[in-house]
């Protein structure tokens, strides 16, 4: 199971249907929010499963979920946009919830750098901004949670 990973395209719809038409074998989209309603203009084709959250910088009437808490591929997720965590000054509020909620993976985005890291068993996941031309896959496999950080050439 492949997760494409994006946050931070802050209105660059174009940058969004270069990452989609390159990356056709994702099965699940994430969009970590900045940005995510853009990704609503091709979703009326769209086939795989999108999550579009909430950043502080979307509107408040685009109507986003303000975070994901899930299983996806048997792998428990924990998702949001890290503003209401405060990520841009540690990992700690993020880390805390996702304990809480026993979650296996946790994507977030709001810094606009790119990251990863295993802890207690937990990997964090930040995808970095595709306003900057990064972004991430997350591979879930037998062998375990592979996090990929990828620039869109």
């Amino acid at each position: 199971m492949r997760l494409l990973v994006l946050s931070d395209s802050h209105q660059r719809a174009f940058l969004l249907k270069s990452v989609l038409e390159k990356e056709t074998d994702a099965d699940v989209i994430f969009h970590l929010g900045d940005g995510a309603a853009d990704l609503r203009t091709f979703m009326q084709n769209e086939k795989r499963p999108v999550f579009l959250l909430q950043g502080n910088c979307d509107s408040r009437f685009a109507k986003l979920e303000e975070f994901f808490d899930g299983t996806v591929a048997e792998t428990h997720i924990f998702a949001a946009h890290g503003d209401a965590y405060n990520v841009k000054f540690g990992l700690e509020k993020m880390a805390l919830q996702a304990q809480l909620r026993q979650a296996d993976l946790v994507l977030y985005g709001h810094t606009h750098i790119p990251f990863h890291a295993y802890d207690n068993g937990i990997h964090f996941f930040n995808p970095g901004a595709l306003t900057d031309g990064r972004y991430g896959c997350v591979d879930i496999t037998d062998s375990g949670i592979f996090c990929i950080h990828k620039e869109i050439k």
